[in-house]
């Protein structure tokens, strides 16, 4: 699941990611940070490589709740990673769903709210999901397409 994630990634200069906070993910929310992380810090290095228009980001998880680590993207930066980085650890056990139900429930992930919340943020031109199953991915595809 999550080695296919820095597969899709290009030339994006303005993404949001967001990752599935659910007990069906809750044992992978450590290595799915990690990798979040990983691939803000390859932007970093590509950005200062070639010089181009910095890349900004914002990070988000969604359970029954949705949070964002920011308000709006931010320019990505060996600081902004690094409190990306602890604020995605802190996450809050709270508000983790109890499953990946997709079909709507009381416990079902609220993914709808974290992706037209990730669009709605300035400057976005990539959303990017860390979903707990395939079925989580192309129903998060259909739902990018109604939330346009």
């Amino acid at each position: 699941m999550a080695e296919n994630m820095l597969d899709t990634l290009g030339t994006e200069q303005c993404a949001v990611i967001l990752i599935e906070h659910t007990t069906v993910t809750s044992a992978h929310l450590s290595s799915l940070s990690n990798l979040v992380l990983n691939y803000l810090k390859t932007k970093i290095v590509s950005t200062l490589a070639v010089r181009s228009r910095a890349f900004a980001f914002n990070v988000g998880r969604y359970g029954k709740d949705v949070h964002f680590w920011q308000e709006e993207p931010v320019t990505c930066s060996e600081t902004a990673v690094r409190k990306a980085g602890e604020w995605l650890r802190e996450a809050d056990w709270a508000s983790l769903s109890m499953g990946a139900n997709l079909n709507g429930g009381p416990n079902a992930p609220n993914l709808l709210g974290a992706l037209l919340g990730a669009l709605n943020q300035p400057r976005v031109d990539a959303v990017f999901v860390a979903a707990a199953s395939a079925d989580g991915v192309r129903a998060s595809k259909d739902m990018v397409e109604q939330a346009k």
